[in-house]
This record gives structure tokens, sequence and C-alpha cells, in this order.
């Protein structure tokens, strides 16, 4: 039996599921269809069939979809959610030969995806675990992230104790859009401190109250700002750059800046 080009249409099969993309207790989950409609061109030629075919193969697929991810902080727990949802169509074409009469048949395959509805809770603006919004810019944003305060003890020179002390401040600049711009804030916050020579005063009170003219200390410790950095890649969130800062200074009675 020769085969045509017309053929007959027949569909073969409906389907539809559902999958949740997002529940929480208290609000009504979010869901993700998914139908699938298919059908049959059959009673065709071999060259009809596989004209049937985008690419005029055997099989091809004909993807329309979209993927959107929507955040939201809004819940009134205060954490950030988020969830990947699609959209659109996909066709799956396939042409094949179905006996020995040589009859092709052309299957077509439509996909169609939706939600259900999406509050108004949910933006498509990425945040981040503080619940902020995610914009690369060239000077990114900063947040400082931990302070520590500490001291040690230097010298003590009988009733004249010397402490250095340092405040160290960590800061995260988040969301720089270029690793050349991550780089310059890198370049830009490198300093290295200086040290600063100190002393007793110059006429000291001994243990039995002896007075030691010109009798004094000096020790040399850090002074002044420190700074160091680096830049890391953040997955869909440009660069970071964490900086560093050191501030040394002491504290003590009697001890002064020392100049020779």
């Amino acid at each position: 039996m020769a085969w045509g080009s017309t053929g007959a249409t027949v569909v073969t099969s409906k389907e539809s599921s559902s999958s949740i993309l997002f529940a929480l207790n208290g609000t009504t989950p979010i869901r993700q269809y998914e139908c699938v409609l298919t059908t049959e061109i059959r009673g065709l030629d071999e060259t009809t069939a596989k004209g049937k075919v985008p690419d005029g193969s055997t099989t091809a697929i004909v993807d329309n979809t979209v993927q959107t991810t929507y955040y939201t902080n809004g819940l009134g727990d205060g954490a950030v959610y988020s969830f990947t949802a699609t959209t659109g169509t996909k066709t799956i074409w396939s042409a094949s030969r179905v006996d020995e009469t040589n009859q092709w048949v052309a299957t077509k395959k439509e996909y169609t995806y939706c939600t259900s509805a999406i509050g108004n809770a949910w933006g498509t603006t990425k945040l981040d675990t503080d619940g902020e919004q995610v914009s690369l810019s060239q000077n990114g944003t900063s947040h400082v992230v931990s302070i520590d305060k500490s001291s040690s003890h230097v010298f003590t020179f009988y009733n004249y104790t010397l402490v250095s002390t340092v405040l160290t401040t960590v800061t995260e600049i988040r969301y720089v859009d270029t690793q050349a711009h991550a780089e310059t804030i890198v370049n830009n916050n490198t300093q290295v401190a200086s040290y600063v020579r100190v002393h007793t005063p110059e006429t000291t009170t001994g243990p039995n109250n002896q007075v030691y003219p010109a009798a004094f200390v000096v020790r040399e410790i850090p002074y002044g700002t420190e700074k160091s950095a680096s830049a890391r890649p953040v997955a869909g969130a440009g660069w970071t750059v964490t900086v560093t800062t050191k501030v040394y200074g002491y504290t003590g009675n009697g001890w002064s800046a020392y100049s020779s």
C-alpha cells in the first residue's frame, strides 16, 4: 500500500499533573502544573512524516518554556524563601515507521506549563539571606559582619603597665558587578600599620619610694591602621570582597610616645 502526504490526525492522550513548588504552614501551597497532549498523524509516507519534524530528522524538541525564580521575605517570620516556576510550552516531535507496509507516523507531544496564583508577597528580584535585594554595582553593598576588641600585656615597669590594644572589624562588600571592580576595591583596602615607641615617665619612683631621675623604659608596639582584603566570586551575586581592618593602639598609666 502506498501511503500519502495527508494522513489522519488522532489525539491519543491527554494528561495533567501537578507538584508543590512552595508550602508553608498557614499559607496556600503554590503549585506547578504540567499538561501533556499527544497527537499522532497516521498514514504518512516517510518523507512527509519526517517533514513534520522541525529539523527534518526523526526527533526534535521545540522548547519555549521560561524558568522564573521568585523570592520573598514577607511571610512574617523574617526568613527568605524562593522557588523556581516553569511557564510556556514545549513540543517534542518524532517520526517513526509503524509497520511492514512502510506506514509512517508523526507524533507530537505538547507540554504546557503554568502555576497557581502567586501572591503579591513574591517578586523576581533576588534576595540574600538577610532579605536584601541583590543588585550588582561597581562599589557593591557594604556590611559589617564582625567587630572584635582585644588587648595584650606588653610590659610592666614598677607600677607602670603597658597594654597593647587592637580593634578588628570585618566588612563584606557584596554584589560587586565585575572581577575588575572587585580587584580595585581590594587594592584600595590594603594598608600596613606602623609602629610607635612609648616610654615611662623620666622620673620613676622605686619600690621604696626612691626617685630615679631619667630612668625610663622604651618599648615598640604596633600602632595605627592595618587593612587586608580578598575577593571571591559568588554564584548569582557577582563578587564579594572581605576587608579586615585592625586599628592598633595602647593604654597604660604613665606611658607616652617617645622621640629620640
